[in-house]
Order: C-alpha cells, then structure tokens, then sequence
C-alpha cells in the first residue's frame, strides 16, 4: 500500500476535529433545552400554585324603594283613516299633511261615475220589477176571469204565486242597491269626525283609487298617551291617578307630567293581568299637549318612585366585571374564584345593586390584586365592611 502523502493526512485530521466539535456542541445544546424546560416548568407550577392576594366582601341584603324606571312611547289616542268609499276618482285633496282640523272638517273629494251608473241602472230595475210585480199580482188577483177570457193557461195560473213572490224579491234587492248607490253618490267627500292632526295624505288628484284604500290620516294628539311596560311582579305598587314625569330625549330632556289612565291595557280586574303577557303589563299615562310638542311615536323616559320595597344587594363597584353583554363577579367558594354571572339593579346612594346572581352571606371578591381568572387559588387578605 501506497503511503498517503503528508497534505491528505492533515486534511483528514482537521475534518475528524470539526465533526466531533459540532456533535459536541449540538449535545450540549439538547442538554441546554431541556434544562431551560425544566426550568420554565418549574416557573409555571410555582406561579399556578401561588395564591392570588384578594380583599373579599360578604353580601348582604337591604331594602330600598321600589323605582320603576321604563322606557316607552307616544301615541295617538284616537284616529281616524279616510277609506275610498268604492273604486272612485280623486276629484280634490282638501288638506296637507301637518294641517290641523275639527270634526266635520272636509278631507278629500270623490267623482264616482262608476257609482252613478249603477245607480242609474238600479233605478232602472225598480221601475221593471215594479211593473212585473204589478201585471204579476193583477193576474193572480183576476185568475178565474182571465181563465174564462183564455187569456191565461191553467199552467199560467199555477205559477202566479211563485211570480208575485219572485218580482217582490227583485223589487226589493233594487231598492237595497239604489239606496246603497245613493249613499256612495252622496260620499263625493269624506269629512274628519275628529279633531287632530293630518299624519298621512297620500293620493293625489285625478287618480283612480280602490274601496278600501287609505288616502287621509288623521291622529288626535290632545291629550296623547305615553305607553310602557312594567314587570308582572310591580303592578301591584302601581297606582292610577298620580301626576307622573316623562323626559323626551328629543326634546332634550324636557319633562312632561300626566296621569296614569289604565293598568294593564284598561283592564282592573287584577286576575286579567298578567294576560297583558310579553315583556310585562302595560302601563298608560294620558299627557295634556295642546300646543302639540309631543307627536306620535315618541321614545321617553319614566321613573316612579312608588311606596313600594325591593330587596336587593348591595355592592361594591369594584368588584363588578363588566363583560359586552353581562356582568359577572368572582365568589370565593373556598380558596378558589368562581366567575358567576349577576343582574344589576338601579344604583342606591351612588352604590351599584344585583337583584340575582347572588345570595346573603356570599363572599366575593372585592378587589383583587392581580388579573383573576375562573378557578383561581386566591388568598383573602381583608374583608370589606357593607355600607350602610
């Protein structure tokens, strides 16, 4: 064997060294992993246990008055909705929309040709159902003469009766439809039976309109009422009669005062109540509006403070987490943070209130000295006192 020369041996030598240098870093690196693992491990396992530091609060009871606060609307307590009496012609719009007017007031204007024909043909058929019934009875009156005389068959005089009784019918059908043709002739306008406020004017003359079809609208808004739901349980600390506020945000928060007309859709029967159903009972409040401020569909505000107590919870702003679309508060069951979900109520002496989710003698957390989390170990440090 040939030796191999002294360039080739260094070669080889220095390629041996730099292959067992990158294994032996690469070892040392493993090692290094699974250290700062180990470590991160223990970091995590000591901060899981640790127990977060809290100030706890113990949940009590208190009643306070019972304030209904509601939202609602306006409307109209009368209207009236001027119908096209038949397929007519609009000859003539009488008022605008914003206009206001008394009963007897005109509103619209009809041509109805259609009407006047017809009443001319069922003129027309009383005057031949009156002379079919006139030969009809004369021939049942002189039957045995005219049978004599062979004007009529013994066939004829069997059917006298049953003509006299079929040309009185039609008689009396032209009459209905003469009548009834007479009083669409005489509705060429139909006038206002109310007093109120033009809302809707939406023909326009000349054109053809259908029976039926609403052309005017007119509301009665003096008074107007103020409409709103109370829950079912409230009812019974609502009262009629006493002046109530109502604020208008469009109107920039003016007040408003009426009373209070009808519980429960007008019924009294309390048994009825609750047949008022949905979102509660509804409550109306008759508002004076003679210089007519106030227009239908209106969105306001109330607040009755009744003589009525509510039992509710008092509690500490604090310990409130305010979610998008809940309210939720940490109780301490243990040593551990249960997130429970929690109704407000309206706020007593500047305190936030829960009306459920909560129960006397319940401990929550207060104030929390770090970001908590459901399940969480915590530590009471304090326990804060009820208010007062």
């Amino acid at each position: 064997m040939r030796r191999m020369s002294r360039g080739y041996q260094w070669t080889v030598a220095i390629l041996i060294v730099l292959i067992v240098l990158i294994i032996g870093r690469g070892a040392c690196g493993v090692k290094k992993a699974e250290k700062k693992k180990a470590s991160d491990g223990e970091v995590f396992k000591k901060t899981n246990l640790a127990p977060v530091p809290v100030t706890a609060f113990v949940v009590v009871s208190r009643e306070v008055p019972l304030v209904i606060n509601a939202d609602g609307k306006t409307e109209a307590t009368d209207r009236y909705q001027a119908k096209a009496p038949a397929d007519v012609k609009v000859l003539k719009i009488l008022v605008e929309e914003g206009d206001k007017v008394q009963p007897g007031d005109g509103l619209v204007k009809f041509d109805d040709e259609k009407a006047k024909l017809k009443l001319s043909f069922a003129r027309a058929e009383i005057r031949e159902a009156e002379a079919e019934l006139a030969n009809a009875t004369y021939q049942d009156n002189n039957r045995d003469q005219l049978m004599d005389e062979g004007k009529i068959s013994e066939i004829e005089v069997g059917g006298l009766e049953e003509r006299v009784n079929l040309n009185q019918a039609k008689l009396e059908r032209a009459k209905a439809e003469v009548e009834l043709y007479e009083r669409a002739t005489d509705q060429g306008q139909l006038n206002s039976p109310i007093a109120g406020v033009v809302t809707k004017s939406q023909a326009s003359e000349g054109s053809d309109v259908t029976e039926g079809e609403v052309l005017v609208e007119v509301v009665r808004l003096d008074p107007i009422f103020f409409t709103f739901n109370v829950p079912v349980d409230s009812v019974s600390v609502i009262e009629k009669g006493p002046e109530i506020a109502v604020k208008f945000q469009a109107l920039g928060e003016q007040e408003f005062t009426g009373d209070i007309t009808a519980i429960g859709a007008g019924v009294d029967d309390e048994e009825a109540l609750p047949r008022s159903g949905g979102a509660g009972v509804e409550v109306k409040i008759k508002i004076p509006n003679s210089d007519q401020a106030l227009k239908a569909d209106m969105r306001g505000n109330v607040v009755i403070r009744t003589q009525g107590k509510r039992k509710t919870f008092p509690i500490p702003e604090t310990a409130l987490v305010r979610g998008d679309r809940s309210v939720y508060v940490y109780r301490i069951d243990g040593n551990k943070a249960k997130k429970v979900a929690v109704e407000l109520g309206d706020p007593h002496n500047g305190q936030p209130t829960i009306t459920k989710g909560v129960s006397v003698g319940d401990t929550i957390v207060a104030l929390s000295e770090e970001d908590l989390r459901d399940g969480a170990t915590v530590e009471v440090q304090a326990t804060r006192a009820a208010e007062k």
